[in-house]
């Protein structure tokens, strides 16, 4: 926002530190009293805002907070974590939490957390940038469709929910599922060439680059990857895959397991493939310490929608997902 309440100001941006954990909670508190103010009184619960020390700050911490400063003082925060972009395998930046105080809004300071944003993704060699907004939060909408970013209309974001303790569906196949290894790349590379000709055959044919997919030796298997890949297997060898990674969902202040791609090849469709990857994904994320999953589908890809509505998950109809393609140069 760069107009309305007052001036443009100078803003300072840092990374944060567990030094800032007062400033940080305190302006949970002030987002989580914005929210509430504009419907629901339970948008938010301030009460966990102390989960984001070991989130942010812990030995192994799954997201990042930067600080914007105006003469010293905490004006606003932005949390983020790299994620991955399945559409052009790349890494990408999603944004977990994003907040102005009410006295610096309209005065350039949630521009400047967004440019900085984009100058990470950058960084990484992302060119997108995704986050979700309360449907309800006309503001915020607002003020992103500004910058050039837009819902994305054409994907549906879901959420299970999955509480701490579960057990896997009986299957009608005797799967075995494993961590994948850089060994497996020619049979994932296969499986995700028959994941786009099967959504070529819904709608729209778009050929897929092999030289895009190779992409996904460096982001399963780099130096420093940023997801992993479970592997579906029967005797003749794979009938499936999942790509995943743990982030946080700020909902709760927890951790939360995000799936970029899941495909199960044509015979072993309904067969209880699909249901033994997602189980897998459900452990993983209580592993984590997480009780809730998220992803997207196509929205013209119906039969995917249907069965993961049978596993009890739904669109999160109450958040509208954004995307923000930057390129890879300012």
């Amino acid at each position: 926002m760069v107009s309305g309440k007052g001036s443009r100001v100078d803003v300072a941006l840092r990374p944060a530190t567990g030094a800032d954990l007062p400033a940080i909670k305190a302006m949970i508190c002030e987002f989580a009293d914005y929210l509430n103010a504009i419907d629901e009184p339970d948008a938010l619960d301030p009460s966990l805002a102390g989960e984001i020390r070991t989130l942010a700050f812990g030995t192994e911490p799954l997201c990042r907070i930067e600080i914007a400063e105006v003469g010293g003082a905490p004006v606003g925060y932005m949390t983020y974590f790299i994620a991955i972009d399945m559409d052009g395998f790349a890494p990408a930046l999603y944004i977990a939490d994003l907040f102005v105080r009410d006295a610096w809004r309209e005065r350039g300071v949630g521009r400047a957390l967004m440019d900085r944003a984009a100058s990470i993704t950058r960084e990484r060699g992302g060119g997108s940038l995704f986050w979700a907004v309360w449907n309800k939060n006309r503001t915020a909408l607002a003020f992103y469709r500004r910058l050039g970013a837009q819902p994305w209309d054409e994907e549906i974001l879901m959420r299970w929910d999955i509480g701490g303790t579960g057990s896997a569906a009986e299957l009608t196949v005797d799967v075995d599922l494993r961590r994948a290894t850089e060994a497996d790349l020619p049979a994932v590379k296969a499986m995700i060439h028959e994941f786009a000709d099967y959504l070529n055959a819904i709608d729209e044919p778009e050929e897929l680059d092999p030289a895009l997919v190779a992409r996904i030796r460096n982001l399963a298997f780099g130096p420093a990857p940023l997801c992993s890949i479970e592997i579906a297997e029967m005797p003749g060898g794979p009938v499936g895959y999942m790509v995943h990674f743990t982030a946080v969902n700020m909902d709760g202040y927890a951790p939360a397991l995000y799936i970029a791609d899941l495909f199960v090849r044509d015979g072993w469709r309904k067969r209880g493939v699909g249901r033994a990857l997602m189980d897998r994904a459900a452990s993983i994320a209580r592993e984590h310490g997480g009780r809730s999953l998220f992803w997207t589908v196509w929205r013209k890809n119906p039969k995917a929608l249907a069965f993961y509505r049978r596993l009890g998950a739904e669109p999160w109809d109450e958040a509208i997902l954004m995307r923000w393609d930057i390129g890879g140069n300012e």
